[in-house]
């Protein structure tokens, strides 16, 4: 047997693979689930349903997040934490920036801004973030109460 052969042998030997079954749950995106909390009550629905356990949900959520929710996930080092620690600090952290952002969404006027181009601009960019459809950000802009003798 070759040493090639021999070291690879070795080092598989004590290598287990996790072989536990997955279930579908697409990754957490703000356009298919209104809120994290919704989207984490999913997640411990189908644990349920599967019969894992808090040890499975804290090694395997990791692989259902994506962009800004994965990066807090390892710079915060969350997988040092229980399930429900991490579960409540998510929910904490990201459901209430995003209602955060509703509300300066919502209350954003015209008025705050000094020109016209920069309140759209302001407005879109946050409507896009909290990705919310085109038609929504519109129809909010079409309700704001315009005063012409300020043009």
């Amino acid at each position: 047997m070759d040493n090639h052969i021999q070291w690879k042998t070795i080092l598989s030997a004590g290598v287990t693979k996790d072989t536990s079954e997955q279930f579908f749950l697409p990754e957490f995106d703000n356009t298919k689930f209104s809120s994290f909390k919704s989207f984490l009550d999913c997640f411990d629905q189908q644990c349920i349903e599967h019969q894992k356990d808090d040890q499975w949900k804290l090694k395997n959520l990791p692989k259902y997040l994506t962009g800004s929710y994965i990066k807090f996930w390892y710079d915060n080092q969350l997988f040092n934490n229980t399930y429900q620690e991490n579960k409540e600090l998510l929910i904490k952290v990201f459901d209430v920036t995003r209602q955060e952002e509703i509300q300066k969404f919502h209350n954003l006027k015209l008025e705050d801004n000094k020109n016209l181009i920069s309140f759209f601009t302001e407005k879109l960019a946050l409507g896009k973030r909290l990705n919310f459809d085109d038609s929504s950000i519109v129809e909010h802009l079409t309700l704001v109460q315009w005063n012409f003798k300020s043009f």
